[in-house]
């Protein structure tokens, strides 16, 4: 677990530790807070319009609240899937990525999420957070992908070199599987692959990705993490940031995403002997105005 303890980790770590399903809810002035637990696992959190891992961490920031446990109530949208050990985990890395930035930084972060109207839609969250794409076995994707194109929505998987994100594995498809992101949820549809897609060790053909989910393709692992993102600080160009507050990079930089947005054409053509992928093509199509085809 994380260093950090909360009055709003301790109640979710008693609730969750037990395998007790249920909400708890936390208030703090004006604000209400709600997390959800079932069979040892978070499974949604909420706090002021945001969902999973942003509201998620912005309780674990409350010093106190007043809590409530209400037992026997499910999320009707799910948006985790981790459990308590996690939860530290990732919560401690964020700490770590906050304490790492200027004051300045950290200061327009708090002051982002300090007030309901600030937070209320997902493009605010998107200004703060990013969504990463992870590989388990981390050679095939070693820099991660992260989703940083705002005016990109849908994305393709596969072996092939076309793809947004490339897996160079015997048991991955040339067009294995699509991502949708959209009003703040990432959606996945397998393309008509030869071994599948499973979420969580469960087969699916259609499915809404939470944080913490393992989705395999073929034999790989991959995961969706949220990740505090560094604001962009304009400084007049005769005024360098000196070397000894410059922040620091770790790792190799994120995998680039390919400039402009796939276009329902584009994908067509290239899934157009698939014919499993039609779910994944109609949408699209809804996206980009286009009709299914007959």
């Amino acid at each position: 677990m994380a260093a950090v303890k909360t009055i709003c980790i301790e109640a979710l770590e008693r609730h969750c530790s037990k395998g007790e399903t249920g909400r708890l809810d936390f208030q703090r002035g004006a604000l209400e807070g709600q997390i959800f637990t079932q069979n040892y696992m978070i499974v949604h959190a909420e706090l002021a319009g945001l969902e999973g891992i942003p509201a998620l961490f912005r309780l674990f920031d409350w010093g106190d609240a007043d809590v409530t446990w209400n037992p026997g109530i499910y999320a009707d949208q799910p948006s985790l899937h981790i459990d308590m050990e996690l939860a530290g985990i990732l919560y401690a890395e964020h700490l770590q990525e906050r304490s790492s930035m200027e004051a300045r930084e950290q200061e327009r972060i708090n002051q982002a999420f300090a007030t309901q109207s600030l937070v209320a839609t997902y493009e605010s969250v998107l200004k703060h957070y990013q969504i990463r794409l992870e590989c388990v076995e981390s050679s095939l994707l070693p820099e991660g992908f992260n989703f940083t194109d705002p005016n990109k929505n849908s994305y393709v998987i596969g072996s092939s070199e076309e793809c947004d994100v490339v897996l160079r594995h015997p048991s991955i498809d040339p067009l294995h599987c699509g991502l949708i992101l959209e009003n703040g949820s990432v959606y996945v549809w397998d393309l008509g692959s030869q071994s599948g897609i499973k979420l969580n060790n469960v087969p699916t053909a259609e499915a809404k990705l939470k944080v913490g989910d393992t989705m395999t393709l073929g034999a790989v692992d991959l995961r969706v993490r949220f990740l505090l993102k560094r604001p962009n600080v304009q400084r007049p160009a005769t005024m360098p940031l000196p070397t000894s507050i410059a922040p620091q990079r770790q790792g190799p930089p994120p995998k680039e995403i390919p400039k402009g947005a796939i276009t329902y054409e584009k994908v067509a053509r290239q899934l157009q002997d698939t014919g499993k992928a039609q779910p994944f093509l109609n949408k699209l199509g809804s996206l980009f105005g286009k009709k299914d085809n007959k």
